[in-house]
């Protein structure tokens, strides 16, 4: 049987925020990484915080395999460096296993870099290598929100043409690798911006997505919809962990019907994703055409409003 996918164990390693971390290095060097090291057991990790923590004002650690924010556990400076390493070690202990954390390891330490500027994430297609090299089909901004810098949304980049030229050459450098390792499909590259004025930005890449996620999905329908995504610049916005009644698909379109995207008919509008969050009052995942990407964004925050606003009311009946 073929499968267009990537191998399962190449898979599992361009997911592995550590294994990542050393492929930029080989490929970029050092200076592309945020500072970050790799601790194979409780006492060195505890040694690792505490030496980030008198340099940063925040240190996460992070479960190498998880997905985006899901395994960063940020901790301020100020509160870690009062403490002794047994108590330290005895806070991480229970922080991780009430993550469901099993014990494994290695883990990951690093400073968390500020100000964060932008959230950039290229977008690959990387075919086998008779086929080409790695395609960037579009860069984007990530919204982020709260300490762990949890996915909010995107939208394509308002970066300088510069920056975004030098997002797609490194991120094709890195792509370039997997493919000649075996790699096939779908990937995608995140980074930060930090600094101060754009001459003294400094870009550091934080991790792989070898899999299919919250741009490159909305990316890919876009472009079924209406052939190239950039025709129709789009936002994303995605929205979790909210409590409301549960509502049917059926009302909440009949609410949204006039901003809703129909092919040939209503050129730009509301594509809604992952109906299940929205039937069952968990959230929500919209994707919003436009004619600009300032006329999407705008109708994007018009129609998470509504559906927040909805949401509040309807648990409040």
């Amino acid at each position: 049987m073929r499968v267009a996918a990537p191998p399962p164990r190449l898979t599992r390693r361009v997911n592995d925020k550590i294994w990542f971390g050393e492929r930029v290095t080989e490929v970029l060097g050092r200076g592309a990484l945020p500072p970050a090291y790799t601790a194979f057991s409780f006492s060195a990790l505890v040694r690792r915080i505490l030496a980030l923590a008198r340099r940063h004002a925040s240190v996460a650690v992070k479960l190498p395999d998880s997905a985006g924010s899901v395994g960063n556990f940020v901790l301020e400076s100020a509160d870690l460096v009062r403490q002794t390493p047994r108590l330290l070690r005895d806070r991480l202990h229970e922080m991780l296993a009430e993550a469901g954390w099993r014990g494994d390891f290695p883990l990951q330490a690093i400073g968390w870099e500020q100000p964060v500027l932008a959230s950039p994430s290229v977008q690959l297609w990387i075919p086998t290598g008779e086929h080409g090299l790695p395609v960037v089909e579009g860069v984007f901004d990530q919204f982020l929100r709260g300490t762990t810098a949890a996915f909010t949304g995107a939208a394509p980049s308002e970066l300088p043409a510069r920056w975004q030229q030098r997002l797609a050459q490194e991120a094709v450098r890195l792509g370039l690798l997997f493919q000649t390792l075996g790699y096939f499909g779908r990937c995608s590259f995140d980074a930060i911006l930090i600094g101060q004025g754009t001459d003294g930005w400094q870009l550091h890449w934080v991790e792989c997505n070898g899999r299919w996620g919250g741009v490159s999905i909305p990316m890919t329908l876009a472009n079924r919809l209406v052939g190239n995504w950039r025709r129709r610049p789009f936002v994303v916005v995605d929205r979790r962990g909210l409590r409301a009644l549960p509502r049917g698909l059926d009302s909440v379109l009949a609410q949204m019907n006039s901003e809703l995207f129909v092919p040939g008919t209503h050129p730009t509008g509301v594509v809604v994703l992952s109906p299940g969050r929205l039937e069952a009052g968990s959230g929500f995942e919209i994707m919003v055409l436009g004619q600009t990407g300032a006329g999407a964004r705008a109708q994007a925050d018009r129609t998470a409003a509504s559906l927040e606003g909805q949401g509040a009311a309807n648990e409040t009946r």
